[in-house]
């Protein structure tokens, strides 16, 4: 397999070219530049015995033609040395074949996220960003070096937690408004209420206490 250049890749493989298209198109509207797509398992492979070291994380469809998710899995496992990770997308999901996907996993071929489709792109988008810090990291540490990519991977991570901080701490504020709202809005109502019970205790009380007829009297009178 060939050296790694600077800029990490990422690998979309799924049969689908609509698929392959959107997923590419949104990681590279969020700064990923180098990513490559592949129709099935047998390209998938051939682009990385081409591109070596710096595809760093496969996207990979489990259902395909020629050769499956599962198989390219055994495939690297026993071909690829360098760190690469492994993220399942798929819309055939089974406990089978994810525990298998996650049993195949080893120290360099990482299996990291077994998704479902039909999935928010922006959650792909997420798992990537994760994906490319960890493989950036286990990568450091089987060369013993700090990639030159890492900072700018760590840093858009952390912006990205915090806008997504931020919205969650947005979406909270006007969770507790309506909250506060809905909690006023009882305590008034529930207020009255307890006014009419007291009212209606009394009336009920005075009745039993004066007798029913002479209290109707008494209210119908005005007598004290």
């Amino acid at each position: 397999m060939t050296e790694s250049s600077q800029t990490p890749g990422i690998l979309i493989v799924d049969d689908e070219k609509g698929v392959r298209s959107s997923f590419s198109l949104f990681l590279k509207s969020r700064g990923f530049t180098n990513v490559m797509e592949a129709a099935d398992g047998t390209e998938c492979l051939a682009a990385i015995a081409r591109q070596g070291s710096d595809i760093h994380l496969v996207l990979l469809d489990l259902k395909m033609p020629k050769m499956d998710g599962i198989k390219v899995m055994e495939y690297l496992v026993n071909e690829c040395a360098h760190v690469i990770g492994i993220i399942i997308i798929t819309g055939y999901r089974t406990v089978e074949a994810e525990k298998r996907f996650f049993r195949l996993g080893t120290g360099t071929v990482l299996s990291l996220d077994f998704l479902q489709k039909p999935i928010d792109p922006q959650r792909v988008v997420d798992r990537v960003e994760e994906a490319m810090c960890f493989i950036a990291a286990k990568r450091a540490v089987q060369s013993d070096s700090v990639p030159s990519h890492l900072p700018q991977l760590l840093e858009a991570s952390s912006e990205r937690n915090r806008r997504h901080l931020s919205g969650r701490l947005d979406q909270i504020d006007r969770k507790l408004d309506r909250v506060l709202n809905h909690q006023r809005s009882f305590l008034s109502n529930l207020g009255l209420d307890v006014i009419r019970v007291i009212l209606i205790s009394l009336l009920v009380i005075a009745a039993l206490y004066f007798g029913v007829d002479d209290f109707i009297r008494r209210i119908v009178q005005g007598s004290p």
